[in-house]
């Protein structure tokens, strides 16, 4: 047995050992990548099983696409379907109202909870720091929840970097930054 996970992959081999949490995963088609099987929940729990990963937690492609509410809906379904296997994320997109942001927050409280948020401020062409994520960043902090968030647009905060600067406006929510270090 390989002694990492990339040199178990490699090599074919499976990681039972190990409790493996993919914390950022996306289900469905996405128009530059690779997708075996259209990225259904069941071919994500398929792939999950054949590398030894034990649960995703996802925010589906169209979340950071067209449509983040009926990505939302699919996310909570396909958690239905594979209980304790894939595992929503909250998307919301800061170019709508933010009344609509709050009523997706709300909704999605109510009907199961929510383990923490995704964004997308490339994808959604927004600073990670716009104005209507902040009532995210507030349920967060209330509650000690995480964002991942990409690195890749925001403007300063504070003079500060802008995930940096969140996380010391907002120092009870973890900020988990997705392709951190990757660049264009």
């Amino acid at each position: 047995m390989a002694t990492d996970f990339k040199t178990a992959l490699h090599l074919g081999e499976i990681l039972k050992d190990e409790f493996i949490v993919d914390a950022h995963a996306h289900m469905d088609t996405w128009y530059n990548f690779h997708i075996p099987e259209m990225g259904t929940p069941a071919s994500m729990v398929h792939a999950m099983d054949l590398v030894g990963i034990d649960v995703s937690i996802v925010a589906p492609h169209i979340c950071i696409g067209p449509c983040y509410r009926e990505g939302n809906r699919a996310a909570y379904q396909a958690a239905r379907e594979y209980p304790g296997r894939i595992i929503p994320f909250v998307t919301i997109n800061p170019n709508y109202p933010v009344a609509e942001i709050e009523a997706e927050i709300a909704h999605w409280d109510s009907e199961g909870g929510i383990i923490g948020f995704k964004f997308h401020p490339a994808c959604h062409q927004a600073d990670a720091c716009h104005a209507h994520y902040y009532p995210v960043f507030e349920y967060c902090q209330e509650r000690g929840l995480p964002i991942l968030s990409h690195n890749w647009t925001g403007a300063a905060v504070n003079g500060k970097e802008t995930l940096y600067g969140l996380a010391e406006m907002f120092p009870r929510i973890t900020f988990i930054i997705g392709h951190a270090l990757s660049g264009w």
